[in-house]
This record gives structure tokens, C-alpha cells and sequence, in this order.
């Protein structure tokens, strides 16, 4: 039987240290309480596209190396994923993602001549002290041209815009990809590199557009990102270790937590009604 690659989250990646910085409550629904909640549709849009690219590169990788593989086609493993969820959004989803990665395949066909695919969806820890951040590489791969290494991140978007770049670069999941790059391939280390694929701007064909932004410099972040995470996962901890029912931990209620660009928190309605579940 074909096999599925996991392009989901890592096991204990950014978004969890996240979720506690921004508001211990939210953690605490989110992992402990309510793990497993329906994805908004550009989430599950997003998700699929993910898996295809995951497929797509994996298959240009075992082709580099001359080797065979069990893998499904990016398509079909778009198709195994909606099966496997078996929510009505994810089946929304699946014709737009279908398009998407047709599109990026005929735009992108000639990657295999300039790149060498080094990993697809590979899960690397990077220690900040005691404190252990996985991170989900999404594409891995050394440039022919420079020789370089660099972390590729794929996201989906209705319009890209120039404040992306700067709106990632402050991101705590991408300043743990920039230092692990550094830890890891030192003077082979080249740039983390964003790959955006716009897919409501155009009105006509091609519909979607890609952009490659490759993310500024944030060097001073990076020297007290360490630290920063640390204190973060003695925290939590903490709580864990507390014995309080997980509903009663600490809120943070501002207007950023709990109603975002996105909408309101996925909890909204538990915290203001103060629900155990």
C-alpha cells in the first residue's frame, strides 16, 4: 500500500510554546482538553497543499538519488489525507488544492536541475537549554548554483503582500529555523527562504501566483531566543505540575488573544462561558 507522508505538526514544535506565551488557558484547551478540533477552511486548504508539496519533493528527491519509492502521487495523497479526515471542509478544499499543485508543478518543473532535495518534512529538535522546540522542516534543500543549504516554509495565502516577509520574520518557529541552520551546517548555511503561493489575487489564469521571500535578518532576536524559550518551558511546567483542573489556568484576555486577524480564538465560547470541555 502507498504511504502518506506526515506533513502536520511537529510533536512539540513552536506553536505549543506559542499558545502558553500568548495565554495559558488557550494552551491548555488546545493540548490538553480539546487536542482534536475541525480546522477553518483555509487551514484545511493549507494542509492539503502541504501534503502535495511534501509528495511532490519526496518523489524529486528519490529520483535524484536513483532510488525507488512507496510514496502516493502528490495528488493522491491530497485524496488519501480528505478520506482520512472525513470532514466536510477538507472536501471543500480538495478541487482548489488539486489546482494548486498542478499549477506549481508545471511552473516549477525545472527545480530538479537546480536544486538537491536534502529533506522533505524531516523532524529536527533544537535544545534552548533544557528546553527541547521540534520543528517540521517542510523542504530542505542545497542550492547547485552557491552550494548553500536552506530551510524551505510553504504557506498558502488569499493575497501576498510585502509585509509578509517582516510579519515571519519575528516569528518564533522561524528564528528556531534560523539557528538550527546555523548549529547545523554552519558556512554551508544559507538563508530561510518562504514559499508562498497566492491562490485568490487572480481573477483569470493562471489563478495563483508563488512567491520565494527570503526572511530579514533578526540576529539580535536570536541571541536571547534561547533563554526566552526556557523560561517559557519552566512554565509550563509548572502548570502541569500544579494539579489544577487544566479550565482553571492562568487567562490573558487581551484583544490580540482572544480576537485576532484570523477571528476569535477557537476557545472564545469556552472561556467566556467557563467550560470544562
Amino acid at each position: 500500500m502507498p504511504k502518506l507522508i506526515n506533513a502536520g505538526q511537529s510533536p512539540f514544535g513552536w506553536h505549543r510554546y506559542q499558545s502558553f506565551m500568548q495565554c495559558p488557558q488557550k494552551y491548555a484547551y488546545s493540548y490538553i482538553i480539546n487536542p482534536k478540533r475541525e480546522p477553518s477552511l483555509p487551514l484545511a486548504l493549507g494542509s492539503l497543499v502541504h501534503v502535495g508539496l511534501a509528495h511532490h519533493y519526496k518523489i524529486i528527491q528519490h529520483r535524484q538519488l536513483g532510488t525507488e519509492h512507496d510514496l502516493y502521487s502528490p495528488l493522491e495523497a491530497i485524496s488519501e489525507v480528505v478520506r482520512f479526515e472525513n470532514q466536510d471542509v477538507f472536501r471543500e478544499a480538495e478541487a482548489k488544492a488539486y489546482r494548486i499543485i498542478n499549477f506549481y508543478q508545471e511552473k516549477h518543473c525545472d527545480e530538479e536541475e537546480k536544486w538537491d532535495i536534502l529533506g522533505v518534512e524531516d523532524v529536527i529538535t533544537l535544545w534552548c537549554g533544557k528546553a527541547p522546540m521540534t520543528m517540521r522542516a517542510d523542504l530542505l534543500f542545497r542550492s547547485r548554483k552557491t552550494g548553500k543549504i536552506h530551510f524551505m516554509d510553504h504557506k498558502t495565502t488569499s493575497r501576498f503582500t510585502k509585509s509578509h516577509p517582516k510579519f515571519y520574520a519575528m516569528s518564533g518557529q522561524f528564528v528556531a529555523y534560523r539557528i538550527a541552520g546555523q548549529n547545523f551546517y554552519g558556512d554551508q548555511w544559507g538563508s530561510l527562504v518562504l514559499n508562498v503561493i497566492e491562490h485568490k489575487a487572480l481573477k483569470k489564469p493562471p489563478y495563483f501566483r508563488v512567491f520565494r521571500p527570503v526572511l530579514p535578518d533578526v540576529t539580535p532576536i536570536m541571541g536571547k531566543f534561547s533563554a526566552s524559550i526556557e523560561e517559557v518551558w519552566n512554565q509550563m511546567r509548572k502548570a502541569h505540575r500544579s494539579g489544577k483542573p487544566p479550565h482553571t489556568w492562568t487567562v490573558r484576555p487581551t484583544e490580540f488573544t482572544c480576537f485576532h486577524r484570523y477571528g476569535a480564538c477557537d476557545h472564545y465560547d469556552r472561556c467566556q462561558l467557563g467550560l470544562k470541555k
